[in-house]
């Protein structure tokens, strides 16, 4: 990938056409954008300085037109499983032998365990809530949480994270390697999902979505 940047010394031809947009949406750094503001909320207080005035009053960000972003599923490996809880895993949700490595549609996950690939359909929500509908959501709520302990997979050292720009190659060798016992292969989230979320106010669980492109860390720096 290249990556080019130009120097402007106006920003008024940017405020005119970025003014006809009707909304931007935060699509990765969610954490980092409000460690940001929380930076500027107390420094603003101990400076008694107004609002957008001071260099720490903005950060740096990149903005992508919709259709030339991309959404890679966040694949997720545990590191403790018996045979026991694979058995009611198998057994309870009806997992099939597979060929294939990734789910081939939206509410299905490929699970890989002990060198053989398996296929499962995610359990449907007990609620219409468009957060409980995502794939991620239907993992945690019916398998993770319930059958492997993982309450909070932000926090819980049995889960990790493994983003889709790596492949399924990588979670086959993280198993095979001993690292991990299992791993699950998830269909990724869609930008319409996103949206329909971020429109209604609600948030997307943790590691939900593995944005590209993504523009190399540290090629701008906003210093205060």
């Amino acid at each position: 990938m290249i990556h080019r940047i130009w120097k402007t010394f106006s920003t008024l031809d940017f405020v005119e056409r970025f003014s006809k947009i009707p909304n931007l949406y935060v699509a990765d750094g969610h954490h980092r954008c409000k460690s940001a503001s929380r930076v500027a909320e107390t420094l603003r207080k101990e400076t008694n300085a107004h609002i957008g005035e001071s260099e720490f009053e903005y950060f740096p960000v990149v903005l992508f037109p919709m259709d030339q972003m991309r959404i890679l599923p966040y694949n997720r490996v545990i590191k403790n499983i018996t045979d026991e809880t694979f058995s009611t895993l198998k057994n309870n949700f009806g997992l099939k032998k597979s060929d294939s490595k990734s789910p081939s549609q939206k509410g299905f996950v490929n699970i890989f365990y002990e060198n053989d690939w398996w296929e499962m359909k995610l359990p449907e929500p007990v609620d219409d809530n468009i957060v409980s509908s995502l794939d991620v959501a239907k993992l945690q709520n019916s398998i993770l949480k319930p059958l492997f302990g993982i309450e909070n997979p932000r926090t819980d050292n049995n889960i990790h994270f493994v983003g889709g720009i790596r492949g399924t190659a990588e979670l086959e060798k993280l198993v095979n390697n001993g690292k991990f016992d299992l791993a699950v292969s998830m269909y990724p989230t869609s930008i319409g999902e996103l949206i329909d979320v971020s429109d209604q106010g609600e948030l997307m669980p943790p590691k939900s979505t593995w944005f590209e492109p993504k523009i190399k860390s540290g090629l701008i720096i906003h210093t205060f």
